[in-house]
């Protein structure tokens, strides 16, 4: 795995410096499209009332440790405990949104370099205009 997983063929391998032109040319294709920028921010915001739950609870906890009705290692272990589920949660929000709203912005600034890409899948294509032999779209 480098820095395209599932944004275009593992069989693009660009240099660095390209790397960081596409990632640039891709970020600048989302944040002028309202829909991909949108799109993202709302995906990431899934897990935020779990996050605000978790504040809460970890108040609760914080005013019981407080009174010494728990212990430090008690608390350490619930706040760590409530975490993991929020973490998992805002990680697969992160990753729907990089795949759905990201990642067709990378295949555009591909294109726009001059590389051939189905902007479907991230197939490269021998030239553009023919259909994509992985998912059949038509570039």
């Amino acid at each position: 795995m480098g820095w395209l997983p599932d944004l275009a063929d593992p069989t693009f391998r660009p240099g660095w410096r390209e790397q960081v032109r596409l990632h640039w040319v891709a970020n600048v294709i989302m944040l002028r499209s309202w829909h991909h920028t949108a799109g993202f921010i709302l995906w990431s915001l899934i897990a935020l009332p779990g996050w605000l739950a978790w504040a809460g609870f970890f108040m609760l906890l914080a005013s019981l440790t407080a009174r010494g009705s728990m212990t430090p290692a008690a608390f350490v272990g619930c706040v760590a405990l409530g975490l993991i589920p929020i973490l998992a949660i805002q990680h697969l929000a992160f990753v729907v949104a990089f795949r759905r709203h990201y990642a067709p912005c990378f295949r555009m600034a591909m294109n726009r370099s001059g590389t051939p890409v189905c902007e479907g899948c991230g197939h490269l294509l021998a030239r553009v205009g023919t259909a994509c032999p992985e998912c059949g779209r038509v570039a």
